[in-house]
């Protein structure tokens, strides 16, 4: 059943997607680096969101900060991956960016991220960033994941608020 042309899967993982996002709302940990995404679409294997590009975000240049844009790929390849791998730890195998343009405060950035291939223990996965004005590619990023089905977790509130 479609409803404006989106199926209602397709709609469940846009709604878990904006759940994740709201779950970052007012963290002080690593996760207040994506308190300003704002959710696009989703997908089983993948997920958009833009961001502004703020004050807080920048160096010294008045650019995102590598950094910003590195913890970002880190964050939605994971979102992408935890589409359909829900509650269930993983942890970063190998994870690097290439910077192609700067990218200024107060410009609008498009991320996609999707999982290029998911096994039992491995996700593989990478992200971009393109400038929304005229989806010029500002950055590429890319993650591999290793899942852990049996790993026990001190506080499972932790994964499922993500």
């Amino acid at each position: 059943m479609t409803q404006n042309g989106i199926t209602k899967k397709e709609n469940d993982y846009f709604e878990y997607l904006k759940k994740c996002i709201d779950g970052m709302q007012g963290s002080t940990t690593f996760y207040r680096t994506a308190t300003a995404l704002i959710p696009i679409a989703a997908t089983e294997n993948s997920v958009t969101c833009e961001i502004t590009v703020a004050n807080e975000h920048v160096n010294e240049k008045g650019t995102m900060h590598g950094g910003q844009t590195v913890t970002l790929v880190d964050i939605l390849t994971a979102r992408a991956v935890g589409m359909t791998v829900r509650d269930m730890p993983m942890v970063s195998v190998d994870l690097s960016c290439s910077f192609m343009l700067p990218i200024p405060v107060g410009e609008i950035v498009v991320m996609h991220a999707e999982v290029l291939k998911k096994g039992r223990t491995m996700a593989f996965t990478e992200c971009e960033f393109r400038r929304k004005s005229d989806n010029k590619l500002l950055a590429k990023g890319k993650h591999n994941l290793a899942l852990l089905p049996y790993m026990k977790v001190a506080d499972p509130s932790l994964i499922r608020q993500f």
